[in-house]
């Protein structure tokens, strides 16, 4: 089992791995998983075929049940006309889009809700203009029925957009909007998309 805190990427402020957190709370800037216990073997990667094959590498607890529609193992795409045109000897290109929210954003969407899910928080909320808050719909609705598929477009999975006249920056600051709860993300920020996730 991997065991892990967290380090601010810019002074000398830490917390517990299994802590909800955002930004520092001394200087405002991201928090770095620093992991505790010793590197994984080789072995310990899984046989599925999604980003999850390297849960023993990732913040997760070994009980925790990813939130997970199948992203990532997408393919890495060589271009050699491009690269001709760049003048370069290679270039190769990750396809993002054919993740399940049809952008890289999936990853990150997964891992976020798996962990808030794990924690217990009771809703989410993602500053977006768009991608973001698709892959947060899909990933919130994939925790509240593990059995569901992406399809289409993640804009089929409910999500309530709501206007912000100011702007505000806490984190997993609770509330209520619209009958949702909710969790702040740290942003500045005037528009953003809310998923229910229980």
């Amino acid at each position: 089992m991997s065991t892990w805190h967290l380090e601010c990427s810019a002074c000398d402020a830490r917390q517990p791995g299994d802590s909800l957190a955002s930004v520092c709370p001394k200087c405002g800037q991201p928090w770095l998983v620093r992991y505790d216990s010793p590197w994984p073997a080789r072995d310990a990667i899984g046989t599925r075929w999604d980003m999850w094959r390297y849960s023993a590498v990732m913040p997760v607890r070994d009980e925790e049940k990813p939130v997970s529609l199948g992203e990532g193992a997408t393919p890495i795409l060589d271009l050699p006309l491009l690269a001709r045109e760049l003048g370069v000897a290679q270039l190769w290109v990750k396809d993002e889009g054919l993740n399940p929210t049809a952008s890289f954003k999936a990853r990150g969407m997964s891992a976020a809700v798996t962990r808030a899910a794990a924690l217990g928080v009771a809703g989410l909320v993602v500053p977006t203009a768009g991608n973001a808050g698709a892959a947060l719909s899909a990933y919130g609705a994939a925790a509240l029925d593990p059995e569901a598929k992406a399809a289409g477009s993640a804009l089929t999975y409910p999500s309530v957009t709501i206007d912000i006249t100011y702007t505000f920056t806490p984190f997993f600051l609770g509330g209520n909007v619209l009958g949702l709860p909710l969790t702040i993300l740290p942003t500045t920020i005037h528009r953003r998309t809310v998923m229910r996730v229980l």
